[in-house]
């Protein structure tokens, strides 16, 4: 059987569209703090009796209650239901050290790999371990600073800041920052990179493309090692 092709623009536009929904869903959240029961979503395990339990807790809605999602071609997925209660605990992934579905990447070609899939928390602290000035460290662990797109999930400043907590040793305190603007927590490295670029000094910090075509990659590792 012929395989759909899923690079058309039509399925990058529809995949692009669901995970928006997903994202900006009020259903979907995080958890500030990882509870004693915490289980990762899609990753279940057997009770006593020999059922499926996946160990989401239920979904909290504001205002009128969501039971359903209708996806793009039509079908729906009742959202009380145990994979629906896992769908809105996605975000979850982010600080999961055990992920779902790892078997399927053995017998399917995947065309985009994570470069690491280490929990969110913990490529935080290899950074900041990464560093050997200890009071440089120290004030990197005060200063974390939260954006992108993903950041914009209910408590995530408060869950990162927790699981923080728990992998960094010592007196250190680490604290979160994240702006309560959305677009300006969600633009941020474009913002940043606006701001840089204007500078007159910037024209300095460049490498030319005719540059980089008569020296090549040995000039970019001279001039910013």
């Amino acid at each position: 059987d012929q395989q759909p092709n899923q690079n058309t623009t039509f399925h990058r536009w529809a995949m692009h569209e669901l995970f928006h929904e997903l994202r900006t869903m009020e259903s979907v959240h995080i958890d500030p703090f990882r509870s004693d029961d915490y289980m990762v979503p899609f990753v279940s395990s057997q009770t006593a009796d020999g059922k499926s339990h996946s160990g989401s807790t239920a979904v909290e809605r504001s205002g009128s209650a969501v039971n359903s999602y209708a996806l793009p071609d039509g079908s729906t997925i009742d959202l009380d239901s145990s994979l629906g209660k896992d769908l809105c605990r996605i975000p979850e992934l982010l600080f999961a050290d055990q992920i779902p579905f790892q078997h399927i990447s053995s017998t399917a070609n995947l065309q985009h790999k994570s470069f690491s899939n280490k929990p969110l928390h913990k490529l935080v602290h290899e950074s900041l371990t990464a560093v050997g000035d200890a009071d440089v460290r120290k004030e990197l662990c005060g200063n974390i600073v939260l954006v992108g797109g993903s950041s914009l999930f209910p408590n995530m400043e408060q869950r990162l800041s927790h699981e923080m907590s728990s992998v960094v040793t010592g007196n250190v305190k680490c604290r979160v920052l994240a702006s309560r603007q959305t677009v300006e927590r969600s633009c941020a490295s474009w913002i940043g990179g606006s701001i840089l670029t204007s500078l007159g000094s910037f024209q300095q910090l460049w490498l030319s493309k005719p540059e980089y075509e008569e020296y090549g990659s040995t000039l970019a590792i001279q001039r910013f090692p």
